[in-house]
């Protein structure tokens, strides 16, 4: 079986149902790890504003863990890093991204 080396880039856009915090304080990284969890909904942080999203559906996360899971054996058999979904990722100061998947390493 021959694999090349291929780059996936993941482009992160805002869904349609985002509710942005109209608050006219922006929040602190600090701040934004302090917030208690809400069932349903994923909370990201964009330049200090706290974005709240509805939670992936089912079907989503079969698609998004089958997407996973064959990313992950490509990754494991190059020993090119590792896979992680669904965890927050700090892109600076005040913005914090919770994408469906994205290789480390």
């Amino acid at each position: 079986m021959y694999l090349r080396k291929t780059a996936i880039v993941l482009v992160w856009q805002p869904p349609s149902e985002v509710f942005m915090g109209a608050t006219t304080t922006k929040l602190t990284f600090g701040e934004f790890e302090k917030l208690p969890e809400q069932e349903g909904r994923l909370h990201e942080l964009d330049e200090g504003e706290l974005l709240m999203t509805p939670l992936p559906t089912v079907q989503h996360n079969r698609i998004r863990d089958r997407i996973a899971r064959r990313l992950r054996e490509f990754v494991e058999a190059g020993n090119l890093g590792e896979i992680m979904i669904e965890v927050d990722f700090r892109l600076s100061a005040d913005t914090v991204r919770n994408p469906d998947g994205r290789s480390q390493g």
